[in-house]
């Protein structure tokens, strides 16, 4: 068989030859183990080579693969970074510009309660940096929670199906029991966002989501003020436009036309803000006539007490700008924006 020996991965299992198809990892592992710790040589080969040639052990240290990086959330809201391959470290920077050797080292999953742009570097077996890459995050899920669903003889098992569709993980659809004996759509589910949220649509993401769907809204779980108002998604919709601001901490889903039974992670939709770069200055607008752009470049969020956008912006040289929309009660809507320096 053939192994390599890498400083910060172990023993990899490189070519399937005589018994190594038969053998598992402990096999391969356990009887080279003595050999590996008296290596002082960077990297290792293992070919079955004489004792009298040992040119074998003398190669050339390998580097780690360039790599992307995967930037999600987990359940508890923190953001986490993985290397999809393995990398030596991932350096990071959430004010819009690329990572470099001096970036923050990811070495643990971090909060970003008002959302923002994250971007992500795998750090190389030299030394240097890989590609770029970077992920636009909206705000935690981490105050919601499932009150009521269907899609499951039980309460309880359709109620912790329907809460991966608010887990943070676009690849863990919530997926209604399709056995035998279980309910027939629509499928229904009732979220509490915690607290009363404003939004202009709703996004699926992932590979799934519903055909047709009923939506309706409250300030509480008995008073949904109006009836519910029917949608249908075009084959590669992902989202759909409520048509106005909606304030609301309740939210409820039908959905009447399942697709493939499989509906991927549930994200509110906010009033964009569009960036135009013109001879040094910035323009920022919003569809939202009734909503303000406030921005900073001290690093920190914008608040309600943040100077508003005006038509054009001339913003201080390498300092990147943040930007959010509010209300005019101060109230803020959607994540923020971070807009990079140049």
């Amino acid at each position: 068989f053939g192994g390599a020996w890498e400083p910060g991965y172990g023993l990899r299992h490189t070519t399937a030859h005589m018994g190594s198809p038969y053998m598992g990892e402990e096999g391969l592992l356990n009887p080279s183990m003595a050999a590996l710790l008296a290596v002082r040589d960077e990297s290792l080969f293992m070919l079955g080579a004489p004792d009298e040639d040992r040119g074998w052990l003398k190669t050339a240290p390998r580097s780690a693969p360039d790599t992307p990086i995967a930037i999600r959330r987990d359940r508890e809201g923190l953001v986490r970074l993985d290397a999809v391959l393995p990398a030596r470290g991932i350096r990071y920077s959430l004010d819009g510009s690329p990572p470099t050797r001096r970036s923050a080292l990811f070495e643990a999953p971090f909060a970003l309660p008002e959302g923002g742009l994250v971007l992500a570097r795998p750090v190389l077996g030299d030394g240097e940096l890989g590609a770029v890459s970077r992920a636009s995050l909206g705000l935690p899920k981490t105050d919601w929670k499932v009150l009521a669903a269907t899609g499951s003889a039980q309460e309880k098992d359709a109620i912790a199906r329907a809460a991966a569709l608010i887990d943070g993980d676009p690849d863990s659809p919530w997926q209604p029991d399709r056995g035998e004996g279980a309910p027939e759509p629509p499928f229904m589910v009732m979220i509490d966002m915690g607290a009363p949220q404003r939004f202009s649509g709703l996004r699926f993401l992932g590979r799934h989501r519903p055909e047709k769907l009923h939506v309706s809204f409250a300030d509480s779980p008995s008073g949904f003020r109006h009836e519910a108002t029917a949608f249908e998604l075009a084959d590669e919709a992902d989202s759909i436009d409520l048509g106005a601001l909606v304030a609301a901490r309740y939210l409820h889903l039908a959905i009447e036309k399942p697709g493939k039974a499989r509906f991927g992670e549930l994200e509110l939709v906010t009033p964009a803000i569009t960036v135009e770069r013109m001879d040094g200055l910035l323009r920022l607008s919003t569809p939202a006539k009734d909503l303000v752009i406030r921005v900073s470049d001290d690093g920190e969020a914008p608040t309600a007490k943040s100077r508003a956008a005006g038509e054009r912006l001339k913003p201080r040289k390498g300092r990147c700008l943040k930007a959010r929309l509010f209300t005019a009660e101060g109230v803020a809507v959607g994540p923020v924006v971070t807009i990079p320096a140049e």
